[in-house]
């Protein structure tokens, strides 16, 4: 797969955390409040999910939360109920990974970071700095994070194959944006784009087979 469709493909993988797959929870939580969250939500084969792990982008997300509106009740307990999901699938791939052993270089984050700087017009080390600091990490931080991505993404790909994208495909895909472009100018974007559906796809029916699986405990339920 060439670098320039790397950063659609990663992305596939992380969006297959948070999309439907036949286990999606229909919860009714204890709390909608952090402060009233056990300190462990949950534990997937084992390994605990704490209340940290979503604490600070359920805030982000939800904004103020005392004397929710009935309305907004159910959207705050929709959002806990797509991070928990999320968190819950990212550690099963996680863990699948490293039983594997799939491994990532530090050449191989390296490569993967400059091309999605390249892409999003970061020229200069300062300006990769800011962009990270402003996101609430660190650089040492968000370049593990990275490389968390492209093991569960190399795994996915050992897994399913890498997707093979047609040119029926790529002229339907065409036809249906009605642009005025030629094909020849939007051939590599439309490869991009079938190829991070059918990876997110391929994604979620792992994950649906490793949830089959999994012993997982959720703590933050109402009994």
């Amino acid at each position: 797969m060439e670098m320039k469709r790397l950063g659609l493909a990663l992305m596939a993988v992380v969006l297959a955390g948070c999309s439907s797959a036949e286990d999606d929870y229909e919860r009714v939580y204890q709390s909608v409040d952090p402060e009233e969250w056990p300190d462990v939500l949950a534990t997937v084969n084992g390994e605990s999910i704490d209340k940290a792990s979503i604490e600070e982008d359920f805030i982000a997300f939800t904004g103020a939360y005392e004397e929710a509106a009935e309305e907004t009740l159910v959207v705050q307990e929709n959002i806990l109920q797509q991070l928990l999901t999320s968190e819950i699938h990212t550690r099963l791939l996680t863990q699948a990974a490293e039983e594997q052993q799939i491994e990532i270089s530090d050449e191989e984050v390296d490569e993967v970071i400059a091309e999605l700087l390249e892409q999003e017009g970061i020229e200069t080390e300062e300006a990769y700095e800011e962009v990270v600091q402003a996101s609430g990490m660190t650089i040492e931080e968000y370049e593990a994070e990275v490389k968390q991505d492209l093991i569960r993404f190399r795994f996915v790909e050992a897994e399913k194959g890498a997707p093979v994208i047609t040119e029926e495909e790529i002229e339907q895909r065409y036809e249906a944006q009605d642009t005025e472009q030629d094909l020849d100018d939007v051939r590599e974007q439309i490869i991009a784009e079938l190829e991070a559906g059918k990876r997110q796809a391929a994604a979620t029916e792992l994950i649906d087979e490793l949830m089959a699986e999994a012993d997982i405990k959720i703590f933050i339920e109402q009994d």
